[in-house]
């Protein structure tokens, strides 16, 4: 579960610059956060799945992106509800 501790730990990684620990502590402190949006949005666990580990790799990949520390939770979001959106063009209902 996440809370603002979390985000000044997580703020404090990231001035050390140590990505690989960022990205560590950002999917273990979000990824329930993360899988119950996703899940809201889909409606199905399956689905929920696939997003929250597309939206965990896109992190991954884009973690040079994050500007503000503490915006982790939002960030992710965005990047949750894109991968939302992507999967629906893919398949739409």
């Amino acid at each position: 579960c996440y809370n603002i501790y979390n985000n000044i730990f997580l703020s404090s990684i990231f001035k050390k610059g140590n990505i690989n620990m960022d990205i560590i502590q950002i999917y273990n402190n979000y990824y329930k956060y993360i899988y119950n949006y996703a899940l809201k949005l889909s409606c199905h666990p399956d689905d929920a799945l696939d997003i929250t580990q597309e939206t965990f790799l896109t992190a991954l990949n884009k973690i040079y992106t994050l500007k503000n520390e503490e915006a982790v939770s939002g960030w992710l979001r965005r990047i949750c509800f894109n991968k939302f959106i992507d999967e629906n063009k893919k398949n739409p209902l």
